[in-house]
């Protein structure tokens, strides 16, 4: 029976399709299908329709959508591979509580939802996002319970990240795992027991579809992104640097053919560096963490020979619009990179000398004139070498940058490439010249401070010219501003050359006002920026008064002309005809007589009379007189 106050019991003249939904539900038994067929389901659940919340909320009910859900019946028509699933997982995203606590009220259902990882062969993207959405609700409504289940079932995490393929299930495996804003501070012990971390590094390793590296990678990166600088690892921190994980993951850089596993096994080690060195160590003394020294012992001096040798049977030549690239960089390489530039921030001697030692550097700056066009490249070089400069004297700058690898000498060869390439197009040119010049301004700022370094540049063949000559060039030319100079901000006056050279112009001043002098007290010179604006502004409002005074000179003469015309003395000439009056003819005297009325009284011209036996005037002897019509203007002037 309906309640009168219900959302059903009230008239609706376009209610079609409310009544079509109301007898669905009120079947004896209502179909399923239908309600999920229907168009307005989604949108009167979100609106809490209470007889269909109440359907959908029954434990039977439930399940079926869970089955929508999840698996896709080899017989399926359209509605039921495509709709049907879609419909079902909406449903879930609405977060009606009764729905909600049907599925975590029974072991049973949570069993059957989780049974989608279970399955074995390929998983329907689809429903994996499907999957997500229904289980990403729960845990963000209720996390608490659905941890309560999962402690009991460690064995469902692990499945979770034998799946890590599907993009969902990793995004499963982050919040459920360690999305600090799931639920603030959180007890990871269970998810620590569960060995959640050890699966997914294994992943990294397994020869699996890239997509299982690239996921699982993911995964531990957003693990260690959870603790920032100067915190506390947490208990999966440790797991992941602990020296079985650290050995597996470098296993995987230097031993494993798979570039996808080496490139995020990098990536991993990357971010773990990374980590460290924003604030883990206390001094340069400090025992390096394992993680740290297990890298520079096993994949530093690997990173080493990959950057130097060129593999072009593997990875092939690359064509671009500027020319071949053969072999490409590739990311592989590219990852190196990106670990030498964590590396060389670890604030720690004994990571520093190896990286000297190593002959790295060296490599590095051979790479960035090879790719004269990888901005990524460049970027990363630029970093390691900036603060190889500002670690001071030590093996990696005064050895490595400055000794081994010949940073000036490398400057000045990339420099005359560059030189080269734009005598033909001045427009083209080398992707890595802003770096050269950065680099470039930074030994000469060394130079200043170590006498060391000022030698050293002395003793390169080119570099003091270079430095006067292309070096100063490029500076000056950086430091215009593009489109020319910017209009002046401070009062100071420029020569007049400049102003007519940049279309400034004085802003309306008279040629003769210096803005630095003091109108009231000739010759001073102003150094009191109050005093300049206020010297200003008393010339500016001088030449502003004097412009009101002009314009109402002009109102004036206009004005006097106009009562003229209205006390009848002149005859207006600009006055319309009227429309019943016959156009006259005008005759030569008329143009006589309209000179003459409008000649000026300076002019030496005699005042028109008006003569009672004639309509027209006395005839002005200068009246044809081309000087009058300069007259003409002066009046109005």
């Amino acid at each position: 029976m309906e309640d009168a106050g219900t959302f059903w019991s009230h008239e609706d003249p376009g209610g079609d399709v409310q009544t079509s939904l109301q007898k669905l539900l009120s079947m004896p038994e209502p179909d399923l299908d239908a309600i999920l067929d229907h168009e307005e389901t989604i949108q009167e659940l979100k609106f809490f329709n209470e007889p269909l919340a109440e359907f959908l909320a029954k434990k039977d009910i439930v399940e079926k959508l869970i089955r929508y859900t999840i698996e896709i019946p080899q017989d399926a028509d359209q509605k039921e591979a495509k709709r049907f699933p879609y419909v079902a997982s909406e449903l879930f995203a609405c977060e009606v509580p009764a729905m909600l606590q049907a599925v975590l009220g029974s072991e049973d259902l949570l069993r059957l939802l989780f049974t989608f990882v279970e399955q074995e062969g390929p998983i329907d993207p689809r429903n994996s996002g499907y999957f997500r959405k229904v289980v990403g609700v729960l845990a963000n409504k209720h996390l608490a319970e659905l941890e309560g289940y999962l402690k009991k079932n460690p064995g469902t995490m692990r499945t979770l990240a034998k799946k890590v393929s599907l993009h969902s299930v990793m995004e499963i495996l982050v919040m459920i795992g360690w999305d600090i804003t799931m639920d603030g501070e959180r007890n990871l012990d269970w998810i620590a027991d569960a060995k959640l971390v050890p699966t997914l590094i294994d992943q990294i390793a397994a020869k699996e579809h890239s997509s299982a590296h690239e996921n699982a990678a993911s995964a531990l990166i957003a693990l260690v992104q959870t603790c920032g600088a100067g915190m506390e690892p947490n208990v999966l921190i440790q797991q992941l640097e602990s020296k079985e994980s650290i050995q597996k993951l470098c296993s995987n850089v230097t031993q494993v053919d798979s570039r996808s596993s080496s490139k995020n096994a990098l990536r991993v080690l990357v971010a773990i560096t990374h980590r460290i060195s924003s604030g883990t160590l206390d001094n340069k003394e400090s025992e390096l963490p394992f993680p740290i020294s297990a890298v520079v012992k096993d994949v530093l001096p690997y990173a080493t020979k990959y950057l130097a040798v060129s593999d072009e049977k593997t990875q092939g030549t690359l064509e671009l619009q500027y020319g071949r690239l053969s072999p490409p960089l590739g990311a592989l390489r590219l990852e190196h990179m990106r670990l030498v530039a964590e590396l060389v921030r670890v604030p720690s001697t004994a990571v520093q000398d190896a990286l000297a030692d190593s002959g790295i550097i060296t490599v590095i700056l051979k790479l960035m004139l090879q790719y004269p066009f990888n901005n990524l490249l460049h970027n990363l070089v630029h970093g390691i070498v900036l603060v190889a400069l500002e670690s001071g004297e030590g093996k990696l700058r005064d050895k490595a940058l400055l000794g081994d690898a010949k940073l000036a000498s490398t400057i000045l060869s990339g420099f005359d490439i560059h030189l080269k390439r734009t005598e033909k197009r001045k427009a083209d040119r080398m992707g890595y010249t802003a770096h050269l010049i950065v680099f470039s301004n930074a030994l000469e700022e060394c130079a200043e401070e170590d006498k060391k370094i000022r030698k050293h540049l002395d003793g390169i063949e080119g570099w003091n010219n270079f430095v006067k000559g292309p070096l100063e060039n490029e500076n000056k030319n950086q430091d215009t501003p593009l489109g020319g100079r910017k209009p002046q901000t401070h009062l100071q006056s420029d020569s007049d050359d400049d102003s007519e050279q940049h279309g400034l112009g004085r802003f309306g001043m008279d040629d003769d006002f210096d803005v630095t002098k003091d109108p009231s007290s000739e010759g001073t010179q102003h150094t009191d920026p109050d005093a300049f604006a206020d010297a200003f502004e008393a010339e500016w409002e001088s030449q502003a008064k004097d412009n009101v005074s002009a314009q109402e000179s002009f109102e004036q003469a206009v004005d006097g002309k106009q009562n003229s015309w209205d006390d009848g003395e002149f005859e207006d000439p600009f006055a319309e005809t009227p429309a019943t009056s016959q156009p006259t003819q005008k005759s030569e005297d008329d143009f006589e007589n309209f000179d003459a009325a409008f000649g000026s009284q300076d002019s030496g011209n005699t005042k028109p009379t008006a003569n009672e036996d004639s309509d027209t005037v006395e005839k002005n002897p200068k009246s044809n007189d081309p000087d009058n019509f300069d007259d003409f203007d002066a009046a109005f002037s």
